[in-house]
This record gives structure tokens, sequence and C-alpha cells, in this order.
């Protein structure tokens, strides 16, 4: 039986970038940091919205219908997963994306503006989806690239930076349901 309920859904994101050394342990696509303690990854701060996206180069093919003409049957072929958010503050990775450095800026240290052509940033995305009741209905560790979404407009209003995280292949990658899966089927009913 479904578990079907309406749902408001908050998201919390947390980013260990690749190389970056925690507990011991270097960040990498086989290797990412636990959570004790919580600061083992870094905040992305307040999440205003989050979407999953996919690239889907699906083909259509067309047979001939038993009734006269033809019908389409679309096959779908994902070729890449994507995680699209928008979030209230600036942090250290957007203003290394938006300005192109090269290296992490560190405060009064100079680096040559916009010499990165590929502003990406790799590493692991920490994924909590949290329900009104402040259950995370889902946990998610995801190895990929984070890239600024868009351009960032300074004005006089609050500049609200998009990013996406495009997943990429990790055989340890995770996600864990709480509350969202099918109800065990009472054998007595």
């Amino acid at each position: 039986m479904y578990n079907l309920k309406r749902e408001i859904i908050g998201t919390f994101l947390f980013f260990a970038e690749q190389g970056s050394v925690v507990d011991g342990i270097t960040v990498d696509v086989n290797a990412f940091p636990d959570v004790d303690p919580e600061s083992n990854w870094n905040s992305l701060g307040c999440v205003s919205e989050f979407n999953v996206e996919t690239d889907d180069e699906g083909e259509d093919e067309y047979c001939p219908a038993p009734t006269g003409g033809y019908i389409k049957e679309t096959i779908p072929n994902i070729v890449a997963d994507y995680l699209d958010f928008q979030v209230r503050d600036h942090s250290e990775p957007i203003w290394r994306m938006m300005m192109g450095l090269t290296a992490e800026a560190v405060d009064g240290v100079e680096q040559v503006p916009f010499s990165d052509t590929q502003r990406e940033i790799f590493g692991w995305l920490k994924v909590q989806g949290r329900g009104r009741d402040g259950r995370d209905r889902i946990v998610m560790n995801v190895y990929g690239k984070i890239t600024l979404n868009s351009s960032l407009q300074w004005s006089r209003n609050v500049t609200r930076p998009e990013l996406r995280f495009q997943v990429l292949s990790s055989p340890i990658a995770t996600l864990t349901p709480d509350g969202i899966g099918d109800l065990p089927i009472d054998p007595t009913a």
C-alpha cells in the first residue's frame, strides 16, 4: 500500500570539497566524511528552493498500430541527473566560482580574477529533505560537481545564488529513506 500524505519538505545541504582532509580522510569519489561531528560538512545555508532535474536524450519510436496509423513510444535515455537549488547566503565557493578564482579565496590574499575557466568544484553533497514533523524523509550523499546555475546580479535587492550540482557516479553514494516508502502489508488484514 502506498504511503500517501501531503508534505512540505525543507532542504538542508552540506558540502565536502574534494581534496579536503576531514578527520584524517581525504575527500574524493571513494570517500566522504561522517557526521561526527556535524562540522565535518560545510553548510550551504538557507535553501529556499530545491529541484531534482534530469537530462533525458530519449528517442521517439513509431510502430504501426493494429487499428491503422502509427503509435509513438518514447524510449527514455537519462544521461545526467542534476540537483538545482537556490540559497540565501553567499559562501566562499560561490565567490570562487563567480570570480573565476583558481584557488580557495582567503581574505587579504590576492588572486587573478577570471583565470579559472572551469568554475566547478568537485565533492560530496549531503541532502537532507526534512518534513514538517522534523524527520528527514531522505538523507542522501552524492558525489559530483557544483557550478553556478545563473549569473549573480548585484543590485539593491538581496542576491540569491542559484547553483547546480551534477551527480556523478560513485559506488559509495547513498540514499536513506524514512517515511516515504510503501507501508508494510498487514498479513492479518
